[in-house]
């Protein structure tokens, strides 16, 4: 179910007598496959299990671990007041703990999985030949770093890339900054243990005074860094989303430089001796909670995550998310030494994108001890951060439903429009995106096929009413112009960011 675009590598020869498979393989499949899937040879797998010894030598390094400056707070804080065990407890709730045969087990629960949801149409992977052979030459020195930033639209996010990475068998599952609402019973384990650790998505809040609370968050913040710094050095993947959560109206948001700033802080404080950020670009014909973001934009409060929700939503998905493909782009690496210090900021940096030390840094944990100066640490990341921004751009594979949603918004509401007329029109539109330089689905190659299955599936979702499948129409009302809007903000994003308008013409006759 997933395919490797321009890829020479992994195809699978027919069995013959002298290559005949194993029992196993031809009774269980997608069993065999997932335990027997190698791991990376230049980068054997490591599992870092934190026992008690780790979490006391943490703390130990903890009372030499730089604290934020006093002058920077509005209240002198002093970290000693934080007792030993809310420092275990915020170890044991953070730390992951990856294990060999839970991954593999997951491996194989999601070939099941995606064969239902994404068949027959599949995942598409994009640009891994030329991903891999990039990286290559830097990890001759075994001291880089490597760092994926996708784009997130979905819980499936996390689950994706990691699948993407496990298929390849060239790089190892990476471990990914999970928020904290996500570790529920049983689910919360079983993500643990393939990879995610789990950070606070608020300021915690306990009930002793406001500087002892000011005095967690400090400790906490410290402990995520030095977190995120011992899997760069010990060679492991690491996997954020840049734009915080999911997005709630469909766009790609301007990045939040948290995670990013201990990266780039573990380069410039010689823990690593280089990082390769590569962003990724996930695009789906359809998200599975687009509902649920549409109905957070009409003020519905945020419903917490729990076991139940949890197989509510997989529930859901698999009986509504079935034949839906999704592109999965990666972009070329970004080091964060030899590409950065090649750039002109005032030409990477926009106004509307660069962020101001109050937002970017707040209560930075080592500004007092940079070998380098806290403002050439922010520049960097803030360039860094630009040009994660603009390749999520510059990389994503605009679905078929965007241009349906485009069309649909365009053309006047109070009207039905054939089905020829919206294929007319969604050819046009996408061969004007395509001369602007942006990158378009394949699956819009089979023509009106695609644009029918995209009508039916904005039909099946309430927004649009067909008539005997040959002539279509919005169903008229806040939601459902909010829904064609979520699929539809990519595509202008794109759009506007390649050509600097924003209204993409429709010159079809009616």
């Amino acid at each position: 179910s997933v395919h490797f675009h321009g890829s020479t590598q992994h195809n699978h020869s027919a069995a013959t007598p002298q290559n005949r498979p194993p029992l196993l393989s031809r009774l269980y499949p997608d069993l065999y496959w997932a335990y027997a899937q190698p791991w990376p040879a230049h980068a054997p797998f490591r599992s870092l299990r934190w026992h008690h010894h780790n979490l006391t030598h943490f703390q130990s390094q903890h009372s030499s671990a730089p604290f934020p400056p006093q002058h920077t707070l509005q209240t002198p804080i002093n970290p000693e007041t934080v007792p030993p065990h809310v420092k275990n407890n915020i170890m044991v709730a953070m730390l992951g703990s990856v294990n060999q045969t839970v991954i593999r087990f997951v491996g194989w629960v999601l070939t099941k999985a995606w064969r239902f949801i994404f068949s027959p149409h599949g995942i598409h992977v994009h640009n891994m030949d030329k991903l891999e052979s990039q990286i290559a030459k830097y990890f001759k020195d075994r001291n880089v770093a490597l760092v994926f930033v996708p784009t997130h639209r979905s819980h499936i996010d996390y689950l994706l890339l990691s699948y993407c990475l496990f298929s390849r068998g060239t790089i190892n599952v990476p471990y990914i900054a999970a928020g904290d609402n996500l570790a529920i019973p049983f689910i919360g384990s079983l993500l643990r243990h393939s990879g995610a650790f789990f950070i606070r998505r608020s300021r915690p809040v306990t009930q002793n005074t406001n500087e002892t609370n000011s005095a967690v968050s400090t400790v906490y913040r410290s402990l995520l860094r030095q977190y995120v710094i011992s899997l760069l050095a010990d060679h492991q993947p690491l996997e954020f989303f840049i734009e915080g959560g999911r997005t709630r109206d469909g766009a790609i948001h301007p990045p939040k430089t948290g995670l990013l700033s201990f990266v780039v802080d573990s380069v410039l404080q010689g823990h690593v001796s280089d990082a390769l950020i590569v962003p990724v670009s996930i695009s789906y014909e359809r998200v599975l909670e687009s509902g649920e973001m549409v109905a957070y934009q009409l003020g519905a409060a945020k419903q917490k995550e729990t076991f139940w929700t949890v197989i509510r939503a997989v529930f859901h998905g698999f009986w509504n998310m079935n034949a839906v493909r999704v592109d999965v782009s990666f972009g070329d690496p970004i080091s964060v030494l030899s590409d950065v210090d090649q750039i002109k900021l005032s030409q990477i940096v926009s106004n509307e994108y660069s962020l101001s030390r109050a937002a970017a840094f707040p209560h930075s944990p080592s500004v007092d001890s940079f070998a380098v100066s806290s403002g050439e640490l922010e520049n960097r990341v803030s360039v860094i951060a630009a040009r994660i921004h603009a390749a999520m751009f510059e990389n994503i594979y605009l679905p078929v439903s965007s241009f349906v949603a485009h069309v649909m918004l365009t053309l006047p509401f109070d009207q039905e429009y054939s089905v020829d007329l919206v294929v007319r029109a969604v050819v046009i539109v996408s061969e004007i995106v395509r001369e602007a330089g942006c990158l378009v689905s394949s699956f819009l190659d089979v023509g009106a096929r695609a644009v029918l299955e995209c009508l039916q599936m904005f039909v099946d979702m309430g927004v649009l009413e067909m008539r005997s499948k040959t002539h279509a129409r919005v169903r008229e009302n806040a939601e459902n112009i909010l829904h064609l809007r979520y699929y539809q903000s990519t595509l202008l994003q794109c759009f506007e960011r390649r050509t600097g308008r924003i209204h993409i013409p429709i010159d079809v006759v009616m």
